[in-house]
């Protein structure tokens, strides 16, 4: 990482496996040796990822949760007719304003005809 020359970023194993169980994580991977964790989910977070949180916070370790493919996720709330479109554009115009470059996506997406944007 330019400009981070001590800063190192490891890519561990999801918990809640059978080879990591949510239980025992935390302590398994020796995560309170660690200066900060980011927690990455393409998906809704889950009880395990509270766990890594609690723990985190008992040995005063900072906590980043970053929510991946949310896009997709308001995309297929559209096509399934969960969300109207206009209020999947109000919500991507507040991203917008906080300078989230995935809402311009989804604004575009939004404004083509949803229906033949899906492949399914």
């Amino acid at each position: 990482m330019r400009g981070a020359s001590n800063c190192f970023i490891w890519d561990l194993p999801g918990a809640n496996t059978p080879n990591n169980p949510a239980e025992t994580y935390f302590e398994d991977k020796l995560l309170c040796a660690y200066d900060a964790l980011l927690l990455v989910s393409g998906e809704t977070f889950l009880e395990s990822d509270l766990e890594v949180l609690k723990q985190a916070q008992r040995y005063g370790i900072p906590v980043a949760l970053v929510r991946t493919k949310s896009d997709i996720h308001i995309y297929n709330m559209i096509y399934s007719e969960e969300i109207e479109p206009e209020a999947a554009e109000r919500y991507c115009s507040l991203l917008n304003s906080y300078g989230t470059p995935v809402a311009l996506r989804l604004l575009h997406m939004i404004n083509e005809d949803v229906t033949s944007m899906c492949s399914w």
